[in-house]
């Protein structure tokens, strides 16, 4: 079963908590060596301590004079940077106009050297004609056969 209005309640509460001044709970005592100690959890065997109740400090908003004085702070920095730009720009535009005016500018003609010129020689070399073989072989004589063969009888006589 649903309970929407316990839940809304137990939200609120949870809420106003939240937004509560937190408070913290510390411990205060004195040491074996005679020093003074806070802390959030109590130690073993402490008798003698003192329970101190500490709220978190308030909040701090900024009110209209602090946010007037971070305004009038910025547009001072913005003044100071736009007069310094300003100079800059100045001194740039001066220290230009006196090169120009202290010796002209060189010109530099880059110079190509002249093209190769490719001559031709004039006269062409003939080709050679080509080599006469010489005479031809003569053929080797025939070895003798018997007469006839396979396809043709031998004559009869």
């Amino acid at each position: 079963m649903k309970r929407p209005a316990l839940t809304g309640v137990l939200f609120a509460l949870a809420l106003a908590a939240a937004v509560a001044a937190p408070v913290h709970t510390l411990y205060k005592w004195t040491s074996a060596d005679g020093v003074v100690v806070f802390s959030e959890t109590l130690p073993e065997g402490v008798t003698d301590y003192e329970v101190v109740e500490v709220e978190a400090p308030p909040e701090e908003t900024p009110d209209a004079s602090a946010r007037e004085r971070s305004l009038e702070r910025q547009q001072r920095w913005l003044d100071v940077s736009r007069e310094l730009e300003r100079s800059r720009l100045e001194r740039e535009k001066a220290a230009a106009e006196q090169r120009r005016e202290e010796e002209p500018p060189v010109v530099v003609v880059p110079v190509a050297p002249p093209p190769p010129v490719y001559v031709s020689p004039g006269v062409r070399p003939r080709p050679h004609p080509p080599r006469h073989p010489g005479p031809r072989p003569e053929p080797e004589p025939e070895p003798e056969r018997p007469p006839g063969n396979a396809f043709h009888p031998p004559p009869k006589q």
